[in-house]
């Protein structure tokens, strides 16, 4: 009996399905280097700051929510699609959250984390109750739009214009990504509806792909923003530490003047090793060369009758 042949688009479904789920394990691959990067980032900090937590925080919820959605078809969709789209939604809350931290540019989230919660509660509608993939896929698409403009905004125009050098290729991204995903509301409002959350051959690819891009562009323009804002404090550290020593040149300089001017001097002595340290109008006043003045060339200086009171006090 012969077998009944199966239509070639089936088969190129099935093909394009498995090329699909490459095309995302490449994405998770790519997401595990970016959460390695990121985790090894923190924990070379010292202080482990809230910051380098959340950005490594990103990365790890970009990371699992990648994981869980190559597993689509073997978890059920509650875990491989509403779970696995928090995750990396999330994640760029996080994003922006530690980089208000890092920057010192914290502002109110409140309205953030009801718009995360907004979209879980729509992802789970759309999926359970009243199955649409197109209002999924806008649901994504507001959900990033929203937070690629904050972080877009903060850094370029909300960061100090000391820093903007820095931050600008972080922000270029977000940008760029904004535009991205407003364009994808654009096209999904006036396009057919989707029978599934990516198309099928290059686009739907492209998409992945290009999400992709912005992971990997974003780690790096990470490690470009901390760089050079390390830099920079290190510029005005170094700035500072010129202006404090001008300062206690000019502040040595007067005190000469005035110990000149009224004949005075000044003197320590350390006990534990009974060396003298004295100024210009010590060493003046006593007649010694500033520098061989010590204990036992300094005590023979004072009458004979106050000695026995000078070798008290030391011992």
């Amino acid at each position: 009996m012969p077998r009944p042949r199966v239509p070639w688009s089936t088969v190129a479904c099935k093909m394009f399905a498995l090329d699909l789920r490459t095309v995302i394990l490449g994405f998770a691959i790519s997401s595990a280097i970016c959460m390695a990067v990121m985790v090894s980032l923190w924990r070379s900090q010292a202080t482990r700051s809230t910051a380098f937590a959340l950005l490594a925080g990103w990365a790890t919820a970009e990371f699992c929510g990648l994981v869980l959605f190559a597993l689509r078809g073997s978890v059920p969709d509650l875990l491989s699609i509403v779970l696995a789209q928090a995750c990396i939604m999330g994640g760029y809350h996080l994003l922006l959250i530690g980089l208000e931290h890092y920057l010192d540019k914290r502002g109110p989230q409140a309205h953030n984390h009801a718009l995360l919660v907004a979209f879980v509660v729509i992802d789970w509608y759309f999926l359970a109750l009243q199955p649409s993939v197109s209002a999924r896929y806008l649901n994504i698409a507001v959900f990033l739009t929203s937070i690629c403009a904050q972080i877009a905004w903060l850094s370029l125009r909300r960061v100090d214009p000391s820093m903007r050098r820095a931050t600008a290729l972080c922000g270029t991204i977000m940008l760029v990504a904004c535009v991205f995903s407003t364009a994808s509301i654009a096209v999904e409002l006036h396009g057919p509806s989707r029978s599934e959350m990516f198309m099928g051959g290059a686009p739907g690819t492209a998409v992945i792909l290009a999400f992709q891009m912005v992971g990997i562009a974003m780690t790096f323009s990470l490690f470009w923003m901390i760089n050079g804002r390390q830099q920079i404090l290190l510029q005005d550290d170094i700035s500072a530490l010129k202006v404090s020593e001008r300062a206690i040149r000019l502040s040595e300089a007067r005190l000469r003047r005035a110990e000149v001017e009224a004949r005075m001097g000044h003197w320590e002595l350390h006990m534990d090793t009974l060396t003298m340290m004295g100024s210009e109008g010590a060493s003046r006043i006593y007649g010694v060369d500033a520098n061989r003045l010590d204990y036992e060339i300094t005590k023979a200086i004072p009458l004979a009758e106050e000695r026995p009171r000078l070798d008290a006090a030391v011992a």
